[in-house]
Order: structure tokens, then C-alpha cells, then sequence
């Protein structure tokens, strides 16, 4: 009998232990800010407010997109990891290697280098390409509601090989509006000479995207004959984009704001 009840006792205090282990450890997820590099495709079935708000660094009109629009901030996400392997790619060689955006900080919030140089200008484009290229991978892959084909992107055009007609559906300007919508909300551009350079290295990233999209064709006509072609634009490789902004920050010069608000070199 008073075997049963010692076994009875220790079975239901390692009961409690086990249910106060796991109580402990919800509270601290739960407490836990998820990176914006960190977020994984089944935080998708996350709540969104819990999902918009576990993102730390985030501003008032961020988190009003990503509640809006959850499905961005995935590719958000996707776009700041790949900017931060890109980043370090680039920088393997160097004293500095992008271990910055590996230490927790949110790149688009309220954490980001401090000292305004060239290191933080290129964290900011290359964050901002990383962001563009994956939202205009997402669109095309269907991954993100309401992206429209470009209406530019229509009828018939020509290169050095001739008119072709534009084919299929083209979302590089469609990534490149919810790039900058999500990005840029984070700096007000009247605000200080620190918020312009922002916005100019940001837009800088974007640039570099859409610089490096290719024209892709593909040839109609009879016994593989190219009476006609049908093209659109396709990315290109991300490691192109990150190659391009290294030589930008290679030959990177110092700026500032002057009376008119634009950006003078010192």
C-alpha cells in the first residue's frame, strides 16, 4: 500500500516537473522576438498579429503591411537572408565580413550599423536588392496575392536582333513597388541628411535588380525557324546583383545634404 502510494506520488511529481518544463519554455517563445532573417514559411499559419508583432525593429507602418499583406513579409524575410549571404560572400576576404547581420539586429527597423560609412551603405543596398529579388521571385511563383503584371510590359518592342513581342507576365515593377513600400516606410525622407542617404542607398539596391534583369526570348516559328519571339524579364542571379553593388562600394565616395535637400559629394 505504501509502495502504490510512494510510486502514485513520484509519478505525479514528475508530472508537474514535466508540465511546468513546458510551460516555462511556451512563456519564453512567446517572449522571444523572431528575426526578420529568421522567419520560416510556417509562420504563415501563425497568427498574423502575434506573427507582425513578434518582429522586433519593425515601424508603425511595417507592421500595418504585414498585417495587411503576411505573405510580403515572408518574402521579406527570405530577401534579408539572402541579402546577408550575399553580404558575406562578397566581404569573405575582408576584416569586416557582414557579421553584423548575423548578431540578431533587424535590418529594416530601428537596429542597423549606427556609423554612417561605406559598410552601412552597403548593408542597406544590398538588403533592399535581397528584398526586391525575392518579392519579384515570390510574385512569379505565385506566392504573393495581388501582384499584376507590369501594363508596360505589352505588345511589341525591339533589341538588336529585332521586334519581338512581350510574353508572359512580368512582375520586376510589381516587386519593385512593394520593395519600396516596405523598405522606405522605415525613414522619413524630410526628416535628416541620415534619411536621405538612406533612401538614396536603398533605391540603390533596387536599381541594381532591376539593372541586372536579362531579356529572355523564346523562338515560333516552323523546323525551329525564329520568325517571331515572345520575351520577358527574368532575374538574374542574385550573386550578379551582389557583385555589381561590391564594385559600387569599391568605389564608394562620401556625401552630404546641402540647402536644397539633395546629396552633394564632400
Amino acid at each position: 500500500m505504501f509502495k502504490k502510494r510512494a510510486n502514485a506520488a513520484a509519478e505525479q511529481k514528475t508530472e508537474n516537473n514535466r508540465n511546468r518544463y513546458h510551460a516555462k519554455k511556451a512563456k519564453k517563445q512567446r517572449k522571444t522576438p523572431r528575426l526578420l532573417s529568421r522567419l520560416h514559411l510556417s509562420s504563415a499559419h501563425a497568427d498574423t498579429h502575434l506573427l507582425c508583432g513578434g518582429v522586433p525593429g519593425l515601424t508603425r507602418k511595417q507592421r500595418e503591411i504585414c498585417e495587411s499583406h503576411p505573405d510580403i513579409l515572408l518574402s521579406v524575410s527570405k530577401g534579408v537572408r539572402m541579402g546577408i549571404t550575399e553580404c558575406q560572400a562578397q566581404f569573405r576576404n575582408h576584416r569586416w565580413n557582414c557579421s553584423t547581420l548575423d548578431t540578431g539586429t533587424s535590418v529594416f527597423g530601428n537596429h542597423m550599423l549606427k556609423v554612417d560609412s561605406r559598410e552601412s551603405a552597403f548593408l542597406y543596398a544590398i538588403s533592399s536588392a535581397g528584398v526586391t529579388h525575392a518579392l519579384i521571385r515570390s510574385c512569379s511563383r505565385g506566392e504573393i496575392m495581388h501582384c499584376p503584371c507590369d501594363p508596360l510590359r505589352r505588345g511589341f518592342a525591339y533589341d538588336s536582333k529585332g521586334m519581338y513581342s512581350w510574353g508572359g507576365c512580368s512582375h520586376v515593377a510589381t516587386g519593385l513597388r512593394y520593395s519600396r513600400r516596405f523598405i522606405d516606410s522605415t525613414e522619413d525622407r524630410r526628416k535628416d541628411a541620415k534619411g536621405l542617404i538612406t533612401f538614396h542607398n536603398n533605391r540603390a539596391g533596387r536599381k541594381a535588380v532591376q539593372r541586372k534583369a536579362r531579356l529572355q526570348c523564346k523562338c515560333h516559328g516552323l523546323s525551329g525557324s525564329c520568325t517571331s519571339r515572345s520575351c520577358w524579364k527574368a532575374l538574374t542571379d542574385f550573386g550578379d546583383v551582389g557583385r555589381l553593388l561590391k564594385r559600387r562600394y569599391d568605389g564608394a565616395v562620401q556625401v552630404t545634404v546641402d540647402n536644397q535637400n539633395a546629396l552633394i559629394q564632400i
